[in-house]
């Protein structure tokens, strides 16, 4: 269904604030998962974060970058959430892209990422073969450089949502 006005951040922040369940896995429609996926990730909270109080990152197993944003795909625990008011976890000043990046670096500041390259799944990207370009993948690169000037405006005030709430003013 296509939505107009759509922002990442008002998706995944709407899920979240109503999120009755633990955990929430936030992917595209791309991804595919292994069949050990979800298991893994179960044990991780399972061994490691029984309050759910983390941020687990998805190995995008075939896409091989070393800029690879490790929390581009993930699962948000409850607790963790809990943490932003109104659950807001997805800054708002982006629109499809680098949220996910200053989720990371947020969640690695107060030590409650968790990554481990065991955790699989397979982003059908283009990057890894071109034919997968469609309009989708066109539409949203149109949000690619304004959401890069938004995540180096916020890093050069010194901003990471989370840390603290700052907005940048939107026109």
């Amino acid at each position: 269904k296509f939505i107009k006005n759509y922002s990442a951040p008002n998706l995944w922040n709407s899920h979240l604030k109503d999120m009755k369940a633990d955990a929430l896995m936030y992917l595209n429609d791309d991804i595919l998962l292994y069949e050990d996926t979800i298991d893994k990730i179960i044990e991780v909270f399972e061994t490691k974060y029984l309050d759910f109080d983390c941020l687990i990152g998805l190995n995008q197993v075939n896409i091989d970058s070393p800029n690879k944003v490790k929390a581009a795909f993930g699962v948000i625990g409850k607790k963790y959430v809990d943490r932003f008011p109104n659950r807001q976890w997805y800054c708002p000043d982006y629109y499809r892209f680098y949220g996910d990046k200053e989720a990371e670096e947020y969640a690695i500041s107060i030590n409650k990422f968790y990554y481990d390259s065991n955790i699989q799944i397979i982003h059908r990207h283009p990057c890894t073969d071109m034919t997968l370009i469609d309009q989708t993948h066109k539409e949203v690169r149109k949000y690619l450089k304004q959401d890069e000037e938004t995540f180096y405006k916020r890093q050069s005030l010194n901003y990471l949502w989370g840390r603290d709430f700052n907005r940048l003013l939107k026109e």
